[in-house]
């Protein structure tokens, strides 16, 4: 955060464009250098200064805000609050005397505004607004006639004056100004918004809403979602994208049509034939359904094999090809409602069918919960972590598998009763896969576990992630929101309000609280990021009424974006499976001045409990071209280009010849 030091009328410009420029940095400061500025000496503009820059003290964020109350008091009543004949009655001025009550040359200036002002003005730094977010958020209220957040304001003014009656002021104009200025000084992360949909089915609907899924099924370029309504009765909510920033929802076919007690849902392309088929989890205790995508929007259902004739408790599924043979398999953990049972792990035979293997990876024999595929060794094919006892299983690359134990750098047993969710990404962006899990029960919270030492061993760094009590989390989702190289995560919260984390790229996380994606307080199921409507930023969908005993509605944000450069990749497997889940996809570009890795892994469902879109994104900052942009496909093959162009969608087909 920089601290300004010298904010004044002569340093603000509003360009052409409308932008508002600060000039000057002549006097701003890093706020996290020692002490702000040097103790005893005074920086600044006089009549701009804050009581501490005058007593030259330690100054803060909360000095500009200071000056922005001057600013903004002269804009609003055509004169500062505070006087003098000199400079040391100027500076007796602001110590000790309180301004005048703002009063404007034609009309008085609407009370929510004086408070704002007298919050910014006051003498005591402790008084003031704290952060320039919370100024910013009353600022806004005060242009809908609301009164601000924060109180306390009409303590600074000089009672002498009479209190006049009040009307409505045309101050619109210099709140706006005043809001531009703030939003310069704020985090990047903090100046992208979102925008909640209000209109359409896709946000209209009410259900008992559990996971969902992105997934361009129709490939027309526009990713549609998929939604589990799990509820006695229910069925699949599917929305199709229409291109233009709307869905509609699909209401024939026995994929929308089908009832019983939808859970989870995973797109692959099962039959490599080039669109995406969809796997339908029942929970609890009812038998699970396949989807075959015909093409055109037509699905027919397939009912022969014990893969979609065995009933169970599906708590989780996702598909990986854990032989890379191919074409991909599938994974399904139960949870075992009435009894435990053990999970199911389909093996594709090539020709449409799946066929059930057993394996040190699902011969269990207690609840589980969350399942994900995950490269986490960097070895070649995927691994398997499973929300049970024996959690971690490294693929051997034989058809078999091995329980790590914690002895032997695995993650601790996870209890059945924690209902955890597994979901991987590379937070710190040093090149391998680290580990989220979140958790059914509301103690322990969420734990994150940094991958070290190639995959030989796990350690958890919980405490990155800004504390925040006990929560109720059935789902996760890693994606870089604000497009700066780094990846965010968003937390649904059954017993409060969803949680936003921003990463701040030193490998630790800000909680956003002021943002309308966790402004909300419902029964949350799953949650996901895409970029539905193809402008770069990722997108955000959130399915509400899970185990409610009312209906709720998901809730769409659209990104509102920023300025930071983008690239979204799409792979297209020939040896690989088509989808290329289990794919790795690896960016190196230069972003503002630090040389950076990033990673994505393809996951087929299962990651967080939900599927994000198969296109991977990338944020990169100021980069505006990647230097080198990597595919490590399931196959083994490997695929490099260099001086890639941000701000494009790639699609790379896998390139059969390729080492």
């Amino acid at each position: 955060m920089v601290s300004f030091r010298d904010i004044k009328p002569g340093n603000i410009m509003i360009s052409e464009e409308g932008a508002v420029v600060l000039l000057d940095f002549g006097l701003a400061k890093l706020s996290f250098e020692t002490g702000y500025t040097q103790v005893g000496q005074m920086a600044g503009t006089l009549a701009y200064m804050s009581p501490e820059q005058a007593r030259s003290e330690a100054i803060d964020q909360r000095t500009d805000i200071w000056s922005f109350g001057v600013v903004l008091y002269e804009m609003l009543t055509g004169k500062r609050p505070f006087g003098g004949e000199n400079a040391q009655s100027a500076i007796r001025a602001i110590l000790e005397e309180d301004p005048e009550p703002p009063v404007a040359p034609d009309g008085e200036i609407p009370e929510p505004l004086k408070d704002i002002l007298g919050l910014c003005l006051a003498k005591d730094p402790n008084h003031r607004y704290q952060r320039a977010e919370d100024l910013l958020e009353d600022l806004q209220r005060a242009r809908e006639g609301l009164a601000p957040k924060k109180r306390g304001g009409r303590a600074t003014w000089n009672r002498r004056l009479r209190r006049r009656r009040w009307a409505m002021f045309g101050g619109g104009a210099a709140v706006l100004v005043v809001v531009l200025i703030i939003i310069q000084f704020l985090p990047a992360s903090d100046r992208v918004t979102f925008t909640g949909i209000t209109e359409g089915a896709i946000v209209e609907d009410k259900g008992n809403f559990a996971l969902i899924a992105w997934g361009d099924y129709d490939d027309d370029g526009n990713v549609d979602v998929a939604v589990a309504n799990n509820q006695e009765g229910g069925s699949i909510h599917l929305y199709h994208n229409n291109g233009d920033g709307t869905f509609s929802r699909v209401t024939e076919g026995v994929l929308v049509t089908d009832t019983g007690l939808p859970h989870s849902l995973a797109w692959a392309d099962q039959d490599n034939d080039g669109d995406l088929d969809l796997y339908l989890g029942s929970f609890p205790n009812s038998v699970d359904a396949f989807y075959r995508n015909e093409g055109d929007g037509i699905f027919t259902k397939v009912t022969e094999g014990d893969w979609v004739n065995t009933p169970s408790s599906a708590s989780s599924i996702a598909w990986g090809d854990y032989d890379n043979d191919g074409f991909v398999d599938l994974y399904v953990s139960t949870f075992g409602i009435p009894h435990p049972e053990s999970n199911f792990l389909y093996h594709n035979l090539g020709d449409g069918m799946m066929e059930a293997v057993n394996t040190a990876a699902n011969d269990m024999s207690d609840r589980s919960g969350g399942c994900l595929w995950s490269d986490y060794d960097d070895d070649g094919d995927v691994d398997l972590f499973v929300a049970q006892e024996r959690a971690q299983f490294r693929n051997n690359g034989d058809g078999t598998f091995t329980w790590i134990p914690p002895e032997d750098g695995g993650i601790p047993a996870i209890t059945a009763e924690l209902r955890a969710a597994f979901s991987s990404a590379n937070y710190d962006n040093d090149g391998d896969l680290d580990l989220l899990y979140t958790t059914w029960a509301p103690d322990p919270s969420s734990r994150l576990y940094k991958n070290e030492f190639g995959g030989k061993s796990f350690l958890d760094v919980s405490l990155k992630l800004p504390s925040v009590g006990s929560i109720r989390a059935l789902s996760s989702a890693w994606g870089d929101y604000d497009n700066d190289g780094f990846q965010d995560l968003f937390i649904t919260n059954q017993i409060g309000k969803n949680l936003l984390f921003h990463n701040e790229g030193n490998a630790n996380f800000r909680q956003i609280t002021k943002s309308p994606v966790v402004s909300g307080t419902h029964r949350s199921g799953g949650c996901a990021w895409a970029d539905y409507d193809n402008d770069g930023d990722l997108d955000l969908f959130v399915s509400n009424g899970y185990l409610s005993d009312l209906e709720e509605s998901c809730e769409l944000f659209r990104n509102d974006g920023g300025t930071n450069n983008w690239i979204q990749v799409k792979l297209v497997g020939t040896v690989s499976n088509r989808s290329a889940i289990g794919a790795k996809v690896l960016v190196w570009a230069t972003i503002d001045g630090r040389h950076m890795t990033q990673l994505r892994e393809i996951h087929g469902g299962g990651d967080g409990n939900a599927q994000a879109d198969m296109r991977v994104h990338f944020g990169l900052g100021d980069a505006t071209t990647i230097d080198t942009l990597r595919i490590e496909w399931p196959s083994g093959h490997v695929q490099e280009m260099s001086d890639v162009a941000a701000n494009q969608f790639l699609t790379i087909i896998e390139d059969a010849a390729a080492p």
